[in-house]
């Protein structure tokens, strides 16, 4: 044994003061006593973990609306993992810097964009009026990263409005 023991439960083990980007190996093995009372190891198992520093929250992303209706949607590539965007129609429940579970990340009500590359996606069919939020989320390592919610508004263009004074009360009648 050229290790030292981490202190352990019988639903896990927690060892601290580890340096990020470094490879650890353990053996997890069970400690039973025989029956004249001497200490004896299973034969176990060997594995090895890597702890790496968190993932940086994605920052809003650039919105551009495309000649085509589309909507462009770009971010920094991140230094690990995968960003993936949420559509919604209202603010989420989430914040920035949350973490979750990668499976509960994914299950969140809303619609997810596919990804066209690792620093930007492009909403096909974004909805044709209204407020909608984008957020982004970093997956890695079977946990997500909350990032900063963007909003975007549809408006039909303005262009064609038409205003015309209705007799001496001050209104005016749009059209």
């Amino acid at each position: 044994q050229d290790g030292k023991a981490v202190d352990s439960l019988p639903d896990g083990a927690c060892d601290r003061g580890l340096a990020d980007d470094r490879v650890y190996h353990y053996r997890i093995c069970a400690v039973y006593r025989t029956p004249d009372g001497k200490e004896r190891l299973s034969r176990g198992v060997t594995v090895a973990a890597m702890p790496h520093p968190p993932v940086a929250a994605p920052t809003a992303p650039e919105l551009s609306p495309l000649p085509d209706g589309r909507v462009r949607l770009s971010w920094s590539e991140p230094e690990r993992g995968q960003v993936k965007v949420l559509r919604n129609d209202r603010p989420p429940s989430l914040h920035e810097g949350q973490r979750l579970p990668a499976g509960q990340a994914e299950a969140v009500e809303g619609h997810w964009l596919p990804v066209v590359g690792a620093d930007h996606a492009v909403d096909a069919r974004p909805p044709g009026s209204g407020l909608y939020y984008y957020t982004p989320m970093t997956f890695w390592a079977g946990l997500c990263t909350v990032g900063r919610t963007a909003a975007f508004s549809r408006l039909p263009d303005p262009t064609d409005l038409r205003a015309v004074r209705i007799g001496g009360s001050g209104r005016v009648h749009l059209r």
